[in-house]
């Protein structure tokens, strides 16, 4: 369709999607969504009064082919792949190649199309390796750079958090982006923080114009205790979801810190070590219980959503992952000191709890000095924790 043309065009009738599963060239993809998205306007939008090329509202698209750009709708306020959009337009963005820049927020990239979601295709793994290698990348072992490239599981992530349509998501090592790409397809507005510098240019490249992308690129965390500066800056306070396949190396300290600080974290989606996901789930008395049970259990509903095999991913980890939903408690509190008091308790989880804590410690009912920590249920724990409070002279904490 040429560019400013006020007739409408019929859309053959060909089933797109089959197409859009095959190893197409990333700018071919792109265009694919772009065809999916224009049916949708001229299949459930006539009554609106749109027009192809005569919307109400302002919109600007450029799709990059091998270089070249394609501009089905007004012309004036785009150009080519690399150069300044603006003229006319009101825009001053640059295009990537491969990439669509949308100015209509009513229709965002995967549009719902017969009542059923066909948006984003994810990247497929011969897609992620050619990404890498023309960006003179490869995966991080030291970062725990291990790319989730299973699509039914990746999707199926989405959908348990039941992200939509202006929702606030944190993703935490977004990697090539094929995860962003789908929660920017359901029209999540995407916080995404990326430690490793060639990936960051890669998503700023291909991500970077989105209205509804932004990226903090450094470490997710300072220290193990607190969210960076630049990180909690851009969330600024607002209520957002963690959906990420997490690298292994921060899972443990950035879900504790989101759990105990951040009460405006709503809840998490996460593929993680299933080890770690043994630890949030674990009961009383076994192995793996410890500070981050006592933590989880009292702030939260933990459940396991799915156990991933190494295959799932690329490179294969050695490890076995799980993907896990953790839903914060609508009158969960949010006590940093609770956290230090675990960990305190903890510390020698063998131990007698009033070699610890000391015997003179005012113990709650149903709390001997002789006990272990590994044996006492989280609402035990909390109890000590108020306890230690009152006896500290700071009052009771609820």
């Amino acid at each position: 369709m040429r560019a400013g043309s006020r007739e409408r065009q019929d859309v053959p009738a060909l089933d797109l999607r089959v197409l859009a599963d095959r190893r197409l060239h990333d700018g071919l993809r792109v265009l694919i969504h772009e065809v999916l998205r224009l049916r949708h306007l001229l299949e459930h939008r006539e009554d609106s009064g749109l027009v192809l090329g005569q919307e109400r509202h302002a919109r600007a698209v450029v799709i990059a082919v091998n270089g070249s750009a394609s501009v089905p709708v007004e012309a004036s306020s785009v150009g080519r792949p690399g150069q300044e959009v603006g003229e006319g337009g009101g825009h001053s963005r640059s295009v990537p190649k491969g990439y669509v820049l949308d100015h209509s927020p009513e229709l965002p990239l995967g549009a719902r199309i017969g009542g059923s979601y066909h948006g984003t295709v994810p990247q497929t793994l011969s897609e992620i390796r050619e990404l890498l290698a023309s960006h003179g990348l490869s995966p991080r072992h030291a970062l725990g750079q291990n790319f989730l490239i299973d699509h039914n599981l990746l999707r199926r992530l989405v959908d348990e958090s039941g992200v939509g349509a202006d929702d606030l998501v944190l993703e935490v090592g977004p990697g090539t982006g094929t995860l962003t790409e789908e929660l920017l397809g359901r029209g999540c507005e995407v916080i995404a923080c990326e430690l490793d510098r060639g990936l960051a240019g890669l998503l700023r490249e291909r991500l970077g114009v989105h209205p509804r992308f932004s990226l903090v690129e450094g470490d997710c965390l300072d220290g193990k205790r607190a969210l960076s500066g630049a990180l909690a800056s851009v969330l600024a306070g607002r209520p957002f979801t963690l959906v990420a396949n997490l690298p292994y190396g921060c899972a443990t300290p950035l879900m504790l810190t989101l759990l105990v600080d951040h009460p405006e974290c709503r809840a998490m989606f996460v593929t993680i070590q299933r080890e770690v996901a043994d630890r949030l789930a674990a009961c009383p008395g076994s192995k793996a219980y410890g500070p981050l049970a006592v933590l989880a259990s009292l702030l939260a509903r933990v459940r396991t959503v799915a156990t991933l095999g190494p295959e799932c991913f690329w490179p294969r980890p050695e490890v076995t992952s799980a993907m896990v939903a953790v839903e914060r408690k609508s009158d969960a509190p949010s006590l940093r000191a609770l956290a230090d008091f675990s960990q305190r308790l903890f510390s020698q989880r063998r131990k007698q709890i009033g070699s610890v804590l000391g015997r003179d410690f005012p113990w709650p009912e149903g709390v001997r000095p002789t006990d272990r920590a590994e044996s006492l249920p989280p609402e035990l724990v909390l109890e000590m924790f108020h306890a230690e409070v009152v006896r500290s002279g700071s009052g009771r904490v609820a």
